[in-house]
């Protein structure tokens, strides 16, 4: 009797291990450990798994995909993959928010060579949009077919769009103080040029759009409907009788 409860005992002390290891909370918490510490040799294994995941995401289709294929793509252990990303969920997450980073890094240096907010806005547009031709795996990856009804995946998509619309925002306050851009709701400015953004990508990664059309046309949407002319500039408020 006394050998079966130590056996019993152990079986469950080892089973109550496993399982505090083996929870989603537990693994997230480790996650974070691992990349609150991470050494540059760690980061970087991080980064191959989100860069395979992309690819398979993209080719694959989120359901169709697995941590498997991840893996072999990485050329690492299930493991070590597990170790990082504890679910096909949280790597998708991560890969959600590696693209959105991506794509404004790119977008955002573009904008930049510019001094006139308008034109900033103007090149942020054709950049996003031309990036859908030049990069599209990785907009493949990020426009997957998800149970967005899902919390966590609404929450990090409107975080990720919250963030591209508050930088829209800002430039197209900036251009309307310039006398550059009609006196509109910026926000509501920022959340159109967004949408047309999002949609002309879609054209061209989904239906194979010429990106370079594709980022003409919304520039001169961008200019028709929110940008002054010359003779609307000079009577604008605020405008400092610069032209552009």
């Amino acid at each position: 009797m006394t050998r079966k409860t130590t056996t019993v005992s152990r079986a469950g002390r080892e089973a109550g291990r496993r399982g505090s290891r083996g929870t989603p909370e537990a693994a997230r918490n480790r996650t974070g450990r691992t990349a609150r510490a991470s050494s540059p040799r760690a980061e970087e294994r991080r980064k191959s798994i989100i860069r395979a995941a992309i690819k398979v995401f993209a080719k694959k289709g989120y359901h169709a995909a697995t941590m498997g294929e991840v893996v072999a793509r990485a050329g690492i252990a299930k493991g070590t993959a597990y170790w990082y990303f504890p679910s096909k969920k949280d790597l998708f997450l991560a890969v959600l928010e590696e693209v959105s980073d991506a794509f404004r890094r790119e977008v955002r240096a573009a904008a930049l060579e510019h001094s006139s907010p308008m034109r900033r806005l103007e090149e942020a547009v054709r950049k996003g949009v031309i990036m859908a031709g030049i990069r599209p795996h990785l907009f493949k990856a990020y426009f997957q077919d998800v149970p967005w009804e899902e919390p966590q995946f609404q929450k990090v998509r409107k975080e990720i769009m919250s963030r591209f619309a508050r930088e829209l925002a800002s430039t197209y306050r900036a251009a309307a103080s310039a006398g550059e851009a009609r006196q509109v709701d910026p926000e509501l400015a920022a959340r159109a040029i967004l949408g047309m953004v999002d949609y002309l990508a879609r054209e061209v990664v989904e239906k194979g759009a010429s990106a370079e059309e594709a980022a003409e046309f919304a520039v001169a949407l961008l200019r028709r409907g929110l940008a002054l002319d010359s003779s609307e500039a000079r009577s604008a408020p605020g405008h400092s009788g610069r032209g552009r």
